[in-house]
């Protein structure tokens, strides 16, 4: 298969970042399912030019993913579906998610690993939880994607160059690569006029944060609308329309994260974790767990004791 042209990605430049990356010797492990993300020192994230032939079986990393092919296609299993990407196409892969690699017997792509936590502590970053906890796939025809591969090959130039401040540079690129990914999203969903966009934004932002601060504990629909400004039923039409998910479901998904990170720390029973992580019953939060996992608590735990 002929490698695609890619912007910016020409075989000079990635030949480039392949001689720059020999310093950095990167080496990974997975032990059972759990792959911990070796960063540089001092760094919270990770880059590189990948050629081997290897496949991954199914694991996970506290990192999100970026994968991008460069020759030749490259499958990703996540829980019961298949992606097969082709040459170019830039994919996301949510941290903490189990995944798996088929690699082909040749080929070439970027991967690209960080800490979420970094982006997640910028106030208003919760309004783009709902669209990336999830994989996310960005091709050639989508009207961000020019404008996302450019900020991405930024990113790699910022990550090999000299400069005490490339970590700033890279995140910042980073948030507008978010940024950039869900006002396209919202713009093609949202009949709302762009003038009363960053009003609605503007009060929604402080939900989000609101919410960021107080998932685990019980915040009805009512308390949410109220914060914003708006009535209950137009709230939940705002909410949805802007953020992808329903109220309740936003909320489900914050308190399962946190059950899951708790999950993976031994001696709590997973009873005190359903209310820990603000869930009312034992019987929701088994619900909503195994409704993103397709596993229970019991099962998610078990699989992730090798750590």
């Amino acid at each position: 298969m002929e490698r695609a042209s890619i912007p910016y990605f020409t075989p000079q430049v990635i030949t480039e970042f392949r001689e720059l990356q020999y310093k950095e010797h990167i080496k990974r492990s997975v032990t059972g399912e759990y792959e911990p993300v070796i960063f540089p020192p001092g760094s919270s994230v990770r880059l590189w030019v990948n050629q081997e032939n290897d496949a991954y079986e199914t694991h996970w990393h506290p990192a999100t993913e970026i994968v991008v092919p460069i020759e030749n296609i490259y499958t990703v299993r996540i829980q019961q579906e298949e992606y097969v990407l082709q040459p170019g196409e830039i994919f996301i892969i949510p941290s903490g998610e189990l995944h798996e690699f088929l690699r082909p017997d040749f080929g070439t792509r970027l991967i690209f690993l960080f800490d979420m936590a970094v982006l997640q502590s910028i106030k208003g970053f919760p309004y783009l939880i709902s669209t990336f906890s999830k994989p996310v796939l960005i091709t050639p025809q989508s009207p961000v994607y020019h404008s996302e591969m450019k900020l991405l090959y930024q990113i790699f130039c910022d990550y090999y160059s000299q400069s005490s401040l490339r970590e700033l540079m890279i995140f910042s690129k980073l948030t507008n690569f978010y940024v950039e990914y869900k006002e396209n999203q919202r713009a093609l969903a949202s009949p709302v006029p762009k003038q009363h966009q960053k009003d609605i934004m503007d009060r929604l932002n402080i939900v989000f944060f609101y919410i960021s601060q107080h998932y685990t504990e019980d915040i009805p629909l009512e308390k949410a609308a109220e914060i914003a400004g708006f009535s209950k039923y137009h709230f939940s039409r705002i909410f949805k329309e802007f953020s992808g998910q329903n109220y309740f479901d936003y909320l489900s998904h914050l308190r399962v994260q946190t059950a899951e990170r708790m999950l993976l720390v031994p001696g709590s029973s997973i009873t005190d974790i359903a209310y820990q992580s603000g869930f009312g019953s034992l019987c929701a939060f088994n619900r909503a767990f195994k409704k993103k996992n397709q596993c229970t608590p019991s099962e998610y735990r078990n699989k992730h004791s090798s750590i």
